[in-house]
């Protein structure tokens, strides 16, 4: 399964993550708190999405195909309940709240 992997397509997806992490970097590094959060909040985000992508590498993508209209309804039903439901973040309703837990980039 590892040999068809595409090995340039995810070289070129870390190289593009090291130039946001060090463009991030640098402005924290350059505000007058020095605050490294977001930064930290992007290696957290970068180390999920790498743990999804070996997951989805090793798995049998073809399984999916049986999933793909109750995938596709749950994501209609997401962007439809956000509309309906969604809470106002920075002056753009497509936030959900639950409980004290918001699903938006500030969150984690």
């Amino acid at each position: 399964m590892l040999p068809k992997f595409d090995w340039v397509q995810l070289g070129a997806m870390f190289v593009l993550v090291a130039f946001g992490l060090a463009a991030i970097y640098s402005v924290a590094l350059s505000a007058e708190s020095g605050d490294l959060q977001f930064f930290q909040k992007q290696l957290v985000v970068f180390g999920i999405g790498v743990v999804l992508i070996v997951f989805m590498a090793l798995s049998n993508y073809r399984l999916f195909r049986n999933w793909a209209f109750l995938l596709y309804l749950i994501g209609l039903l997401l962007l439809v309940g956000v509309l309906l439901f969604g809470t106002t973040v920075r002056g753009t309703t497509g936030w959900f709240r639950l409980l004290d837990f918001r699903f938006n980039r500030w969150s984690l």
